[in-house]
């Protein structure tokens, strides 16, 4: 409240220099941003970009401000500032993820556009640019298929996202770990035994790394009886 008040005064100040005002306009979306009032916060945020070159700088002012507008549900907003970053960025990263972004805030109705946006995606991963990221685009192929209950093409690109050269192994641990979920949860647990033993790590991952372990010791003991079963019918 106390700071509102203060923004509230700058605002008003008759005397307040001009050359300041887009500063005052980032100071004001972060405190929409701290109150979770997105759309407010996306407003001014994208006032700042007012006189701003195309740079790296900009690209990333619009891709926090499609975010924003994507948290408050003005897909069609979201879309639109996702698009403005992607040639205004000089780093490959943002633009990938602005590209993926930009996909992922095409929010028409119907199964058929969730299928062409994930063919953007999937048509995207195989071109010689984005060879280093194809990890990355693979992921977020897989998290829209997901999304649609297209768990044979998620399970594909996620086994191929763990499969570049260039993966690191923080995205491969994250696509392992999804991988080995949906095994458990099929009950296909030789499977999920097999990525779980392929996390590197278990650091930095969505899921208690204590509940790992014990789903792993487990496996180990299920997946070995298993094995003797599948022997001896085999034999």
């Amino acid at each position: 409240a106390q700071a509102a008040g203060l923004i509230q005064a700058l605002q008003q100040d008759a005397n307040f220099p001009s050359r300041l005002r887009t500063d005052l306009y980032e100071v004001i979306a972060h405190s929409f941003y701290k109150q979770q009032k997105w759309d407010s916060a996306a407003q001014y945020l994208t006032k700042t970009l007012t006189g701003l070159p195309a740079s790296n700088e900009r690209a990333r002012l619009e891709y926090l401000s499609g975010q924003l507008y994507e948290l408050a549900g003005n897909f069609s907003a979201a879309k639109l500032y996702y698009t403005k970053a992607i040639p205004h960025s000089t780093d490959l990263i943002l633009e990938i993820q602005s590209r993926i972004a930009a996909i992922r805030a095409t929010k028409t109705q119907g199964q058929e556009r969730n299928d062409v946006n994930t063919a953007e995606l999937l048509t995207m991963a195989e071109k010689e640019k984005y060879a280093a990221y194809r990890d990355i685009i693979l992921y977020a192929a897989a998290q829209m298929d997901l999304s649609t209950g297209n768990y044979e093409r998620a399970i594909q690109s996620l086994v191929a996202s763990t499969q570049g050269t260039a993966n690191s192994s923080l995205q491969r641990n994250k696509a392992y770990l999804q991988l080995a979920e949906l095994s458990y949860a099929k009950g296909s647990y030789a499977l999920a035994r097999q990525y779980y033993d392929s996390l590197k790590s278990t650091d930095s991952l969505s899921i208690d790394p204590a509940i790992i372990i014990a789903k792993k010791a487990a496996l180990q003991k299920l997946v070995s009886k298993m094995e003797v079963i599948y022997r001896q019918d085999s034999l």
